[in-house]
């Protein structure tokens, strides 16, 4: 399956449901970094997508060295899709992506 779909994307590069699919299949192979390549390829031609943002933002989150990525995808999905079904999980999310406040006293 790896092979027809990685012959898929090269043989027509914009067919973006082919390469959303290439990013899934690489993701639940575990090849995170592969699977980002590929969904942040798809956000340059679907820049409005909010379940796409939602996927960078929650694969960003699970990578300590990229979490202000993880924090501006998620806060797109909101801007996106204020009324957002996963809306309070989103926002947890992205508090958690902030860096923390020095403490005061030291």
């Amino acid at each position: 399956k790896l092979q027809a779909l990685l012959e898929k994307v090269q043989k027509d590069p914009e067919d973006m449901a082919t390469r959303k699919e290439f990013a899934l299949y690489l993701e639940r192979q575990g090849a995170i970094a592969k699977a980002m390549e590929q969904y942040l390829e798809v956000l340059k031609y679907e820049p409005e997508n909010a379940e796409l943002h939602l996927t960078v933002g929650s694969l960003f989150l699970s990578m300590p060295d990229r979490q202000k990525e993880a924090a501006e995808h998620l806060q797109k999905v909101l801007f996106l899709s204020p009324d957002h079904p996963k809306k309070k999980i989103i926002e947890m999310w992205i508090k958690s992506a902030q860096p923390a406040a020095p403490s005061k006293g030291k």
